[in-house]
């Protein structure tokens, strides 16, 4: 399991990856004027961030679902709910990185639909004015 944790780590940081060519692309296109209509990159890198957070919420979910059946009767909500760390790690964590993957990819069919940039998929990038 400790090399599933460690894989999950790693992608964590694949996505930042994408994401910071996907901001470092935007800001270039905005500043000298080009316009990202049909740009095969800026697709491929779009959708490559996509299957990597999915791969990674999948990972998350089997990681998360070892963590409950290797206590087997001994989880109780409350405890859950009462200790900070694992709340953290069983509730928030996984609530919000599956919230922001949803956001990610509604903005990104929305891109692909009007085949243009939004000034609200660039508030949600990287937002400067």
């Amino acid at each position: 399991m400790k090399y599933f944790l460690k894989f999950h780590h790693g992608i964590a940081f694949l996505v930042i990856s994408f994401l910071i060519v996907e901001m470092i692309y935007l800001l270039w296109c905005r500043y000298y004027g080009t316009q990202i209509k049909g740009e095969l990159f800026f697709k491929i890198i779009l959708n490559g961030t996509i299957v990597t957070m999915l791969f990674q919420i999948l990972i998350g979910l089997f990681l998360m679902n070892f963590y409950f059946f290797s206590f087997k009767n001994e989880i109780n909500i409350i405890k859950i709910l009462k200790q900070e760390k694992i709340r953290l790690k069983l509730i928030e964590h996984p609530i919000m990185m599956m919230i922001g993957f949803f956001i990610f990819v509604l903005f990104t069919i929305n891109f692909f639909k009007k085949n243009k940039l939004l000034t609200r998929f660039y508030f949600y990038f990287f937002y400067l004015y």
